[in-house]
């Protein structure tokens, strides 16, 4: 399901949403579909977005995201129902290793079209630069590591909408796994290498 030239412009304000709205949780979940955005303000008006989810981990950090796109106006990413920089305490050096991805996020069709666009706002690839936002629920782990769970968990979702969003992304070195783990204690030592101080008398 390509996502490419669906996306439409949209002026609302959007709430937080609720994780069991989607019940991304179970197996059976939807990963991929349409997402109705109700404006705040005047609650009879609605729309429909294209929506897309994955999940990242990271040593003990589980995400979850929620990812739509051809929002300009509302580009936020919400961190269990929290503002990102809220959520990482405004720390800059974990907030900037999340939001990297986002310079190489290229524009869908709508995007490129829009009045408001300029042939100037490219990404670090060349491309138009595209926009996203999102909702991500995070659980286990520091806030490093769940920082690094919610890069990666944003960025699947990104590369299921299309394939010009998983080349630019490859590029940038953001959709591979890193599958380190900590290695267990093992019996005799004190941790998983360390060993008691050896003496021959």
């Amino acid at each position: 399901m390509k996502y490419d030239n669906v996306f439409t412009e949209i002026g609302l304000e959007i709430g937080p949403i609720s994780q069991d709205k989607f019940d991304i949780n179970q197996q059976k979940s939807k990963k991929q579909g349409w997402l109705s955005l109700v404006d705040e303000e005047n609650k009879s008006d609605s729309i429909k977005v294209a929506f897309t989810t994955a999940n990242g981990r990271h040593k003990r950090s589980v995400a979850r995201a929620l990812v739509y796109r051809g929002n300009r106006f509302n580009q936020q990413i919400m961190v269990n129902d929290l503002p990102l920089n809220d959520y990482f305490q405004n720390n800059s050096m974990l907030i900037d290793s999340i939001e990297t991805f986002k310079d190489f996020i290229p524009a869908t069709a709508v995007e490129r079209r829009s009045r408001d666009y300029h042939p100037s706002q490219v990404n670090l690839t060349g491309s138009p630069k595209g926009y996203i936002s999102g909702q991500v629920w995070v659980q286990g782990g520091g806030l490093s590591s769940q920082a690094k769970a919610v890069r990666l968990a944003l960025v699947k979702a990104l590369t299921k909408m299309g394939e010009e969003e998983k080349i630019s992304l490859r590029k940038g070195g953001f959709v591979t796994t890193d599958a380190r783990r900590k290695e267990r204690k093992k019996y005799g030592l004190k941790k998983a290498r360390k060993a008691p101080q050896f003496s021959k008398r």
